[in-house]
């Protein structure tokens, strides 16, 4: 992916410098492609490097380690951005491989520190923290290529796209750190932190643990047999979908991250991805059976991915709201009740029944459009 934006790099580095030593004349350039100017663009490239190693100051405390992940995570949130902004522009921002660029950045990043002899605590938190600012950096870059994508086909300015997109990625950033805590005091991230109180699941977080703890301790507690046989299966996949799938153009496919990605996530994280995948594709087998035209289909698609976009939106402020309870160990009688019943079958049984009833729900207002318009 790197290699086929290269062009798109070289060209972006060229017209910032430009910009930065005031060799670039944009005043004739159409109102659709005004951004901001290279002086500003490279002032707050500046201050956000700089800032980003205050902070990695602050978590090691060593000048060395401080100068080294700095230009370091520089690097690699340049060449990673690239590649999601790419991909977004391929297969969406929900779709982009964040995880394994990630993955990528510790495995990088404790290279080049076992290499240079940092091991340790202190190579373990320098290690998370350039990985941390490179995943926040492509899911970022993904998003904002998103809008931007959108403001170009309404006709939007790009200047005042970007000013908007700065404020947009620095007030949620004050907003972020503190729902996370709340979550972690509330139900513990990855870790039980209240007896009697489930823990948020944070597969990814736990790799990365085990995978950095293990390289900055010289190897151990690795399984590096399952880490081989994991990477054979890779390159067979690997093989599997160019040399077989791909020539037959069929729309089955055998990408190695999905199916990594699918093996270490949970299977309460998976399972309702994949019943909701079969929820739209029997809405879309419903619409080939009513004869629905490309034109009368997209009412049925978009009315689907707004209730199943209001149902995550929902999921997530009850979510914050049971953590704040939980929190203030505040306890709801009703609720503790129920989780008694039955020992604590009753609730699970509501809860499923709750499950497909709202899958029902999804069906039902995704044909609701075709019959108002009919």
């Amino acid at each position: 992916s790197i290699f086929k934006v290269a062009g798109s790099i070289g060209a972006g580095i060229r017209t910032a410098v430009a910009g930065v030593l005031g060799t670039e004349d944009t005043s004739n350039l159409p109102r659709t492609e005004q951004g901001i100017t290279g002086k500003a663009l490279f002032g707050l490239l500046a201050m956000s490097v700089v800032l980003s190693g205050i902070v990695y100051w602050m978590m090691t405390h060593r000048a060395d380690y401080t100068i080294g992940i700095t230009v370091l995570m520089f690097v690699l949130a340049f060449f990673f951005v690239a590649v999601a902004s790419y991909i977004v522009g391929l297969v969406g921002s929900s779709n982009s491989p964040v995880s394994g660029m990630t993955i990528c950045a510790v495995l990088i990043t404790a290279g080049l520190l076992l290499a240079l002899g940092y091991t340790g605590t202190a190579g373990i938190i320098a290690t998370l923290g350039v990985a941390g600012v490179v995943c926040c950096a492509a899911c970022t870059a993904g998003d904002i290529c998103q809008d931007l994508k959108i403001g170009h086909i309404v006709g939007a300015t790009p200047r005042r796209l970007q000013i908007g997109e700065i404020f947009g990625t620095m007030i949620p950033a004050l907003i972020v750190a503190p729902v996370l805590v709340l979550l972690h005091k509330g139900y513990g991230i990855g870790m039980q932190v209240k007896e009697g109180v489930q823990p948020l699941p944070a597969p990814q977080g736990a790799m990365f643990e085990k995978l950095v703890g293990g390289l900055m301790n010289a190897g151990q507690g690795l399984p590096w047999d399952l880490v081989g046989w994991g990477a054979l299966v890779g390159v067979i996949a690997i093989l599997i979908d160019k040399m077989i799938l791909e020539p037959k153009g069929g729309k089955f496919r055998l990408h190695p991250m999905p199916l990594a990605v699918g093996m270490y996530l949970p299977w309460t994280v998976t399972f309702p991805i994949l019943f909701g995948g079969l929820i739209y594709k029997l809405v879309e087998r419903r619409c080939d059976k009513r004869g629905l035209d490309e034109e009368r289909r997209k009412p049925v698609i978009q009315r689907g991915l707004l209730f199943a976009s209001g149902l995550v939106a929902g999921e997530a402020i009850l979510g914050i709201l049971i953590a704040i309870l939980h929190a203030r160990d505040v306890s709801l009688p009703l609720l503790s009740g129920w989780a008694d019943v039955g020992g604590g079958k009753a609730i699970e049984l509501v809860s499923l029944a709750a499950f497909f009833g709202v899958m029902g729900m999804l069906v039902a207002k995704s044909f609701a459009a075709p019959r108002d318009t009919a």
